[in-house]
């Protein structure tokens, strides 16, 4: 409680209208600026779904990448059995195609290493999906109008703007929107 009417107690006291810290405050603020880097609602980008979504790209083109090797280890093994049913038994090119046909399972057991990929990011996209949980939580905790009254991170300038890296399928222009413009 106020002493007397000109000077208020701290609980009466809004910090943030004075300009003051009050010492409890401070931590909150803390909190609320490191809230508002991950997640304003001014940014133009929200920098956790941007991982997440790399790392979505980055499975889809390791598995269609692991399919293309696979695909073509698939032909060329074809191609090899039906030089080998070509030949002679004692044939010397028959070692050959033998040592291509070990070569060839060495690259299918190599392949394995999509699959390893997968688990390891599917891993590692959970723990961004908590963050972004517990960042949620901690927006509610501090106050989106809260968040939102802080100035929005800085957008990246000159060439760090334009490094992005490849555009994931849902952000590409395709082709024909390309040649739409030349109509």
């Amino acid at each position: 409680m106020a002493t007397d009417e000109t000077e208020p107690a701290d609980d009466d006291i809004d910090w943030g209208d004075v300009g003051m810290e009050m010492p409890q405050a401070a931590p909150i603020d803390r909190i609320r600026r490191a809230v508002a880097v991950l997640r304003h609602p001014a940014a133009s980008e929200d920098p956790l779904a941007s991982a997440t979504q790399a790392l979505e790209g980055v499975v889809e083109g390791t598995e269609a990448a692991t399919e293309a090797i696979l695909s073509q280890i698939e032909a060329i093994e074809t191609a090899l059995d039906a030089v080998s049913a070509e030949l002679s038994p004692e044939s010397q090119a028959r070692a050959a195609l033998d040592n291509a046909g070990m070569a060839i399972t060495a690259l299918y057991e190599a392949c394995g290493f999509q699959d390893l990929t997968g688990q390891r990011i599917a891993k590692v996209r959970k723990v961004l999906q908590q963050v972004d949980a517990h960042l949620e939580e901690l927006l509610e905790i501090v106050g989106h109008d809260q968040v939102a009254a802080l100035p929005p991170p800085a957008e990246r300038e000159g060439d760090a703007r334009l490094l992005n890296g490849p555009v994931d399928d849902a952000s590409r222009v395709s082709q024909s929107d390309i040649d739409s413009l030349f109509d």
